[in-house]
């Protein structure tokens, strides 16, 4: 007897407002699948039988791709939110950012390989320990508050 578990269905209901399309795994497919474009609530989702998926919520203006490991990219009204618990790669010729506000970076390591590195900016506040490794030049004025080491220098030593 034909039934869920044993027969692809296709479901069209003008009463509920929805299409629907599933699959099954009963004939040793690896995955079954359930589509559905639910007019009354304004959604689309695509989903597996494993935990992923894709949704499309038109009301809620949210569009959110999730996979079983939970690693999800959601576009969420007017912000992204995303997470990877091992790895987030991009890969171009130009990556730019631009913030209005802030940005906030927390990590353990932070390493910057460039050819050139610029930094603009009206004032900078370090808190920790600097190591410069290489040549350092100070165009304009310099001032060390506590004590300064030095190991060489090629130019002038002005100290307080």
């Amino acid at each position: 007897e034909a039934n869920e578990d044993n027969s692809y269905t296709l479901t069209v209901s003008t009463h509920d407002k929805h299409i629907t399309i599933r699959t099954n795994k009963n004939d040793g497919e690896p995955f079954a699948y359930t589509i559905q474009l639910n007019t009354k609530t304004g959604f689309f989702t695509l989903t597996d039988d494993v935990g992923n998926y894709i949704l499309l919520d038109s009301e809620k203006t949210r569009i959110r791709l999730e996979n079983k490991d939970k690693t999800f990219v959601d576009l969420n009204r007017k912000s992204i939110f995303g997470e990877a618990i091992e790895d987030i790669t991009w890969k171009c010729k130009n990556f730019s950012v631009d913030a209005a506000r802030t940005i906030n970076m927390k990590t353990i390591n932070f390493n910057n390989k460039s050819t050139n590195y610029k930094l603009n900016s009206n004032s900078i506040e370090y808190t920790g320990t600097a190591v410069l490794n290489g040549n350092w030049r100070v165009n304009g004025n310099s001032h060390v508050s506590g004590n300064s080491y030095e190991g060489s220098s090629s130019g002038p030593n002005n100290r307080e």
